[in-house]
């Protein structure tokens, strides 16, 4: 019963983004890469992604949630650099972020760190989940049903990308061609998992539209 449920809500993540892509033909996603493209910050994740996730350089956390906005306290970065072998292993043996999360996303504060764990489970694990930030959570709107919501929401964001992967592959493929031209070689789109492009696609549209925003209420 709650698979078919979570089932329900992916298909509403899906046509949402059904909905969202619709405008997106090719002249709008060479204008929305090209914007992105003019940001320095943005262009040095994408750099520092490559290294950890693609090539799979040792994670300092540090530097990881700096890049990630993630504000780990430091005796947390402490404790994670510490046990960097063990977290790696949970992670590739397991692949269970429930128990990771009850493992190692709770600091000694009592603080949660949920979307660290999605970031990490990414970092490790590039095709089997996201780095599900809350921008994109709140936009597909799923209800809170518990602690344990954002852990919830990756799988069911997760599994909607794969439902509108997998009926739009020409969109998909378009995509690509469209992040394969040699300004964007840096992305190195051949090695990204579908549903990273998907997440990452989310993640240019959303701040997009936040700097709109922001640059209409400084305008008032």
């Amino acid at each position: 019963m709650k698979e078919k449920g979570n089932k329900i809500y992916s298909m509403q993540v899906s046509k949402i983004i059904e909905e969202d892509f619709k405008e997106y033909d090719k002249e709008k996603l060479i204008k929305l890469f090209r914007e992105y493209f003019k940001d320095k910050r943005s262009i040095d994740f994408v750099k520092y992604y490559n290294k950890t996730v693609l090539d799979k350089e040792k994670i300092n956390f540090g530097m990881f949630s700096n890049k990630w906005a993630l504000h780990l306290r430091k005796s947390h970065i402490d404790y994670l650099d510490k046990n960097y072998k063990l977290l790696k292993k949970e992670i590739l043996n397991k692949k269970n972020i429930y128990l990771f999360y009850k493992k190692f996303g709770i600091d000694k504060s009592g603080r949660r760190n949920k979307s660290f764990c999605c970031k990490l489970f990414h970092t490790f694990l590039p095709n089997e989940f996201i780095p599900l930030d809350n921008p994109i959570r709140n936009h597909f709107k799923l209800k809170n049903f518990n602690s344990d919501h954002h852990l919830w929401c990756e799988k069911i964001i997760r599994n909607g990308y794969l439902i509108f992967i997998s009926k739009n592959k020409e969109k998909i493929k378009l995509i690509k061609e469209v992040l394969s031209d040699k300004e964007s070689e840096f992305f190195r789109i051949k090695e990204l998992s579908d549903i990273r492009l998907m997440d990452m696609i989310y993640w240019f549209i959303l701040n997009r539209r936040k700097e709109k925003i922001i640059k209409m209420k400084r305008k008032c």
